[in-house]
C-alpha cells in the first residue's frame, strides 16, 4: 500500500488539514503455460525436453527458479500424468499454472509366429485355433525383469470364415503396459 497526500498553496482564510489516503496496487495476473513430453513404459522420464511460457508478465519482469515436476517416473504405467511447476513467488504477481502432460506409451513387443504350419487338431468349422507360447519367439523389444512373472502375449486366431486353411492371427497382452506387434499374422492348417 502506498499513502496518498496533497500539497497545496497556503490560504490566510483557512487552516487546512490533510488526511492522507491509500493506494493499492493489486497483483497482476501471470501464468506459466507448459507443454506435452512422453516416454516409453520402464523408460526414465526427462522433463528436459518440455517447454514452458509465462504469459502476462511486464516488460523485463521475471518469475524465477521455474522447475517443471510430474508424478510419472520409470515405474509408472501406461497413462497420462499432469506436469506441474515450483517457482519463487512474486509478490507482484498472482501466478496460476496450465498444466501439461507427460504420456508414458506402451513398451512395443515385436513377435515373430515360428509354427505357421500346425497339424489339423479336427478344428471345426468357424472355431478359433488355439495357440500356445510355444509358436512365436519374440524378435525385438524387452520384458522389464519386474513383469516377467506375471507376463503373457495370448495369440488367438479368427474363427474360420470360409472353411480356408489360412488363419489370420492377433495377438495381445495381458499387461497393457505392452504392445504387441505381428510380423507374420497367419497359420495355414496342414492336414493329418
Amino acid at each position: 500500500n502506498y499513502t496518498i497526500t496533497a500539497t497545496y498553496t497556503e490560504n490566510n482564510n483557512y487552516s487546512i488539514s490533510v488526511n492522507n489516503g491509500t493506494l493499492t496496487i493489486n497483483p497482476k495476473t501471470a501464468t506459466i503455460n507448459i507443454g506435452k513430453g512422453s516416454s516409453i513404459y520402464g523408460n526414465l522420464v526427462n522433463l528436459s525436453s518440455v517447454t514452458y511460457s509465462v504469459n502476462g508478465l511486464i516488460e523485463n519482469d521475471t518469475i524465477e527458479n521455474i522447475v517443471l515436476n510430474t508424478t510419472a517416473n520409470s515405474e509408472s504405467n501406461v497413462n497420462a500424468y499432469d506436469i506441474s511447476a515450483t517457482y519463487i513467488e512474486n509478490d507482484n504477481y498472482t501466478i496460476s499454472i496450465n498444466k501439461g502432460t507427460w504420456s508414458i506409451t506402451p513398451r512395443i513387443i515385436t513377435i515373430e509366429i515360428t509354427n505357421e504350419q500346425i497339424t489339423n487338431q479336427e478344428i471345426e468349422y468357424g472355431n478359433e485355433l488355439n495357440l500356445d507360447e510355444n509358436s512365436y519367439t519374440i524378435k525385438t523389444g524387452n520384458i522389464l525383469a519386474k513383469d516377467q512373472s506375471n507376463f503373457k502375449i495370448n495369440l488367438t486366431s479368427q474363427t474360420n470364415p470360409n472353411n480356408s486353411e489360412t488363419y489370420l492371427v492377433s495377438a495381445t497382452c495381458t499387461n497393457t503396459n505392452y504392445s504387441i506387434v505381428l510380423e507374420n499374422n497367419q497359420i495355414t492348417i496342414v492336414p493329418r
